[in-house]
């Protein structure tokens, strides 16, 4: 069952894909990035959907455009919304976390606190250290100034990188492994040559969390930051999810 839904006091867009027959009672909470959005969860919630796995997935405002309107802060009130009305819908079942580039950062700061999720998978996560907060934030104001606009240039499209999502870097709190929950369960999906969130970045942010914390990195043979993820990531996180 495809239900599309408003989500939240702003009123985001979602939809809710329920499997037409036995439900298993897991949920997969889905995330997109910042030149994304819940499109680009579909084949993964149609096959969820065949295995008996409930998915909601969601657009952050100003998803989707080619002028980026969106900031980590504004994403992080969106999951915020979206993963309450997804407990309060579904409180008696486990949740599954899928994020993709900096929903991957936003979702951590999100959801710390809740601890009924039982496995966070990131797909080509972005997880800023100290230095890549402030060598991002350096790199788009100096686009700005030396062009007057910052941009992201991807293999179909170019998208302007507006004002709100620089400033949304300044205060450079988002330390990605400060926000990692002790009871954590993550799966890391990367790219070995990602030239937006360098694996090397990904495995020094597995070296900062803690000790006790489950963690898995599996590395997919591509040469540049995926804009659509293909099937190597679908059964991946097929795989890991059938092992609830």
């Amino acid at each position: 069952m495809n239900n599309e839904i408003l989500i939240g006091p702003n009123n985001i867009s979602g939809k809710v894909i329920e499997p037409v027959g036995n439900s298993l009672q897991v949920v997969c909470f889905m995330i997109h990035g910042l030149t994304g959005n819940m499109t680009g969860f579909n084949v993964l919630a149609s096959e969820l959907s065949e295995r008996g796995i409930t998915s909601v997935m969601f657009n952050c405002r100003g998803a989707g455009q080619l002028q980026v309107s969106l900031t980590i802060d504004s994403m992080i009130e969106d999951i915020r919304d979206a993963y309450q009305f997804a407990n309060t819908r579904y409180k008696n079942s486990k949740f599954v976390v899928v994020a993709r580039g900096i929903g991957a950062l936003a979702s951590l700061i999100a959801l710390k606190q809740n601890v009924n999720i039982f496995m966070k998978i990131y797909w080509a996560g972005i997880f800023y250290t100290r230095t890549e907060v402030e060598i991002e934030y350096q790199r788009l104001a100096g686009q700005i100034k030396s062009k007057g606009i910052a941009e992201i240039i991807t293999p179909s499209k170019i998208y302007k990188i507006s004002s709100s999502y620089l400033e949304s870097l300044k205060c450079k709190e988002y330390i990605a492994h400060k926000y990692v929950n002790e009871k954590d369960n993550l799966i890391i999906i990367h790219p070995e040559h990602d030239e937006v969130s360098l694996l090397s970045s990904v495995e020094e942010f597995i070296r900062n969390i803690g000790t006790g914390v489950k963690r898995k990195l599996i590395t997919i043979p591509e040469a540049t930051h995926p804009i659509i993820h293909g099937r190597e990531y679908i059964d991946q996180t097929l795989k890991e999810i059938a092992s609830l």
